[in-house]
Order: C-alpha cells, then structure tokens, then sequence
C-alpha cells in the first residue's frame, strides 16, 4: 500500500526512506503503522533464515473493487470514462 510512505515528500519513493507519518489522533496513520509493523516482523523472520519478500500494491483492480467514484483512483477514472467525461489527473 502506498500509505506506508506516508507523507515524505521525497519522490519518487524509496523503500529504505524514513517514513514521515501524520499525528496518531488521524485514524489514517494506523493503517500505515500496520502495515509497516508487518514489514518488520516479516524483516524480523528474515533474518532467521525464512525467505521474504515484500510487496507494496496499490491502485490495484480486481472483483473486490470499490464502487464507482468511491475511494480509489481506478473507480474515479471509470466512472469518468463511463460518463464521458475527461479524467481528472
């Protein structure tokens, strides 16, 4: 997910930058702290020998896909498209 750069403004994005989060009273950040907690306990079992590897998906389609203009940009773009209307990048 891209949350876990959060708001670090150096772009493009590398995995090994620090990572700039907003105020723990935003419920926002706690989905990017959880997913990077996952990261460093897969790290973590690295180390030990266990093979991992991380991915960092997002903008992602599929069956589960929000609805129509809701959320992500991939159902922002469709709903455009299916209206006629230009895309808004």
């Amino acid at each position: 997910t891209s949350e876990v750069y959060g708001r670090n403004p150096a772009v493009p994005w590398s995995e090994d930058a620090d990572r700039v989060l907003g105020p723990t009273s935003i419920d926002r950040w706690c989905y990017a702290t959880s997913k990077a907690a996952a990261e460093h306990f897969c790290l973590a079992y690295r180390r030990l020998g266990l093979p991992i590897t991380v991915l960092r998906y997002f903008n992602v389609y599929g069956p589960r896909l929000d609805r129509l203009d809701v959320g992500r940009v991939i159902t922002i773009f469709l709903g455009q498209l299916l209206r006629g209307e230009p895309l808004t990048v």
